[in-house]
């Protein structure tokens, strides 16, 4: 084996293991990965909150994803060929941007320290309520007029369940009064 030529960077981590007095890659792993249980809680932990940090970056990347999903199942249920590429079912986007205006605007007005339940609050509830089930409606409707297929229906439909998810999903968690709120954006 003298014949054969150490590479650049296994040369490199040769001289930094040796350096620090390590035999090999897996020993230097050990010794730099090699923490007690209160360094780990400080390294997770987020300076606002004290949640961890990684729920919450799972969270956000969990709601990004779900979205994506939602919308991805809107536009195949208005591109693909098979379904005649009708893109009349785009108009749910309008109920996805209205959906959480009551409740945003309920929450900036009423006072949280009450106990008892709110007109305010209640009617925004029933006016995000109706804006969800037009949501879902609109397509049937379209798929009743025959302006759209069934199965673009069925898959508008299944965009409007996962986008109203994680819709609900961003105000479970960060709807509450801590500091990481969503009232701060």
């Amino acid at each position: 084996m003298a014949g054969i030529k150490e590479s650049p960077v296994t040369f490199f981590i040769k001289q930094i293991l040796t350096l620090n007095g390590l035999k090999s890659l897996g020993e230097y792993l050990y010794e730099s990965v090699k923490l007690n249980n209160s360094d780990l809680r400080i390294l997770f932990k987020d300076r606002f909150t004290m949640k961890p940090a990684g729920w919450l970056r799972i969270a956000l990347i969990s709601l990004s994803f779900g979205g994506a999903i939602g919308l991805m199942f809107l536009m195949l249920g208005c591109a693909l060929p098979q379904y005649n590429s009708q893109y009349w079912p785009l108009f749910v986007l309008f109920f996805y941007i209205l959906s959480p205006i009551p409740y945003c605007i309920a929450r900036r007005l009423v006072d949280e320290t009450d106990a008892t339940s709110n007109a305010c609050k209640e009617l925004a509830i029933f006016l995000t309520t109706g804006i969800v089930v037009s949501a879902f409606g609109l397509p049937i409707v379209f798929a009743r007029a025959q302006l759209i297929l069934w199965g673009a229906c069925a898959l508008v439909l299944t965009g409007n369940t996962v986008i109203f998810a994680t819709i609900l999903g961003f105000f479970l968690v960060f709807g509450s009064n801590d500091d990481f709120s969503w009232q701060q954006w």
